[in-house]
């Protein structure tokens, strides 16, 4: 996502929090190799959609993984917990 690329993954774990369908990415039901085939086709062949997704996937990485975000989400935390030394 750093490297303004997009994303083809499947909806498994944590990864729908970050690879938003059809906005930085596709998401593909897990074990559906037709339809990881399909997303691959598209994506491969369609080099607006490629740049649309990659400038998404920046921006979501930038937003979402800072240093200075997660650095100041962490502090939050801490404090709430009271854990902040």
């Amino acid at each position: 996502m750093a490297s303004s690329l997009p994303i083809i993954a499947t909806r498994i774990a944590g990864i729908p929090e970050i690879v938003q369908h059809n906005e930085n990415g596709i998401l593909v039901p897990e074990q559906d190799p037709a339809q990881l085939a399909s997303a691959i086709r598209a994506m491969a062949s369609d080099q607006a959609l490629q740049e649309r997704f990659g400038g998404a996937s920046r921006r979501i990485a930038e937003e979402k993984f800072a240093l200075i975000n997660t650095v100041g989400h962490l502090k939050k935390l801490f404090t709430q917990f009271g854990l902040n030394g």
